[in-house]
């Protein structure tokens, strides 16, 4: 249902009167947080409420973020959330601790009002998550359907066709080289000269040669 011209004039109201309260208070919880800084002899004290402000803020705004989408708030989240609201209040509190009880507690409202302040600016009603949510639901309804496991099971796989390959040794030579390799293995291949064996008669009659004079004649 979309809301009424009177229910958007009250809620832009509201929210600037929510965002005016916690910049007063940010910013008197900022010099609150600076004096301890610098009485502490911090050098980057005008830093430090920029450190522990901000870090309540990043909590808050991550939590909105998650309860739009229709998730739990992350937990660093809703650490940075509560782990900034007391060192904010903690800071507030330390700068008016010699002054007695009263300026404690006067020093401490402007952390309680920045920590409701932005409470109330992120926390997100329950009418708002059911629209966020309908208008989620309307724009699933309305997405047409891609028929993917059908065209996924149409497609066949194909195999990849193996590349050539050429050997590195034949790929380095240049063009004379390989002429003259075609050309060796056009030859025809040499006949190689085969040796006969050597063979020994063994049944012919052995000569023997005749002696020589001198030993003829030692003889008789």
């Amino acid at each position: 249902m979309k809301p009424t011209r009177s229910e958007r004039v009250w809620t832009a109201l509201g929210f600037l009167v929510t965002l005016a309260v916690a910049g007063v208070s940010a910013w008197s919880s900022w010099g609150h947080i600076d004096e301890v800084s610098r009485e502490a002899g911090e050098k980057a004290h005008a830093w430090i409420a920029v450190s522990v402000d901000g870090m309540m803020l990043t909590g808050a705004i991550m939590s909105f973020v998650d309860k739009l989408r229709g998730y739990r708030p992350r937990g660093w989240a809703l650490v940075a959330l509560w782990l900034g609201s007391m060192m904010t209040v903690a800071f507030n509190i330390m700068s008016a601790l010699d002054r007695g009880p009263i300026a404690v507690g006067v020093a401490v409202v402007p952390a309680i009002g920045l920590i409701v302040s932005v409470e109330v600016m992120f926390k997100p009603s329950r009418r708002l998550l059911e629209t966020v949510a309908q208008a989620i639901a309307a724009v699933q309804a309305t997405a047409p359907e891609m028929p993917v496991a059908a065209s996924v099971a149409a497609v066949e796989p194909v195999a990849p066709e193996p590349a050539p390959v050429t050997p590195p040794s034949v790929a380095k030579l240049s063009g004379a080289a390989l002429d003259g390799l075609a050309a060796t293995a056009a030859r025809p291949p040499r006949k190689r000269a085969t040796r006969k064996p050597i063979t020994v008669d063994t049944d012919a009659p052995v000569e023997m040669p005749a002696p020589s004079a001198p030993a003829v004649v030692a003889v008789t």
